[in-house]
């Protein structure tokens, strides 16, 4: 993530589009970008006392920075320890067991046969740290806090998925997923909690493995 005493960093929501818009905080400080032949993308600013170039940010540092590298309905993550980075999010399984076994989740992921997430004790599970799916199947009400959030998506079976539009000002608006679930990677540190619909199996397995934790 871009260092933040550079940039101000601004949601921005139009109406017909939701953006994020890094500004330097001095307009004096010089700061380009270069994109390589490799696809390394790197952002430089100009050391002044050495009459520099000095590189600040780079991507793709880790296979979870290409758009897309686990496919839908997935969490790319590099600190699984598992040797492949693609997961499933919770409901739903390889779309291509195949290809996931020669580690290949580009396929990404399919609801599990059966289940039912839609008026049936369904609810939703957190997962932390990430950064929020690709938004351009996202529905954006700045009104809303997250609880009003988790309400507004369990009351519309076709949510899939929600978390707080601007994280920046506390957690405020709210950002709602309908359809495929797009580019989910998880963060060392930092990153949102996104919260994802699944089913009342699921749901209350989550809850018991809590309280053993909690119990524990």
């Amino acid at each position: 993530m871009l260092t933040t005493f550079i940039f101000d960093i601004r949601f921005w929501n139009t109406g017909d589009e939701v953006s994020t818009e890094f500004t330097l905080v001095n307009s004096s400080t010089f700061s380009s970008i270069k994109l390589g032949s490799d696809g390394v993308h790197q952002r430089y600013t100009l050391d002044e006392r050495n009459h520099q170039l000095v590189a600040i940010w780079s991507a793709a540092r880790d296979p979870c920075d290409n758009y897309g590298r686990c496919g839908p309905n997935s969490n790319c993550d590099v600190y699984t320890g598992s040797g492949f980075e693609c997961t499933c999010l919770a409901g739903f399984q390889p779309k291509s067991l195949r290809d996931w076994s020669l580690r290949d989740g580009s396929g990404g992921c399919v609801r599990i046969q059966g289940t039912n997430t839609c008026g049936s004790g369904e609810g939703f599970i957190k997962i932390a740290g990430v950064k929020p799916p690709d938004a351009s199947t996202a529905r954006v009400n700045e009104s809303l806090n997250l609880e009003g959030c988790k309400k507004e998506c369990l009351n519309d079976c076709n949510c899939r998925a929600y978390t707080s539009a601007n994280v920046n000002t506390g957690g405020s608006g709210c950002l709602s997923w309908y359809g495929d679930i797009m580019d989910i990677r998880t963060f060392a540190q930092g990153g949102q909690d996104l919260f994802v619909r699944v089913d009342a199996i699921i749901l209350g397995s989550s809850i018991d493995v809590h309280l053993s934790t909690l119990l524990y």
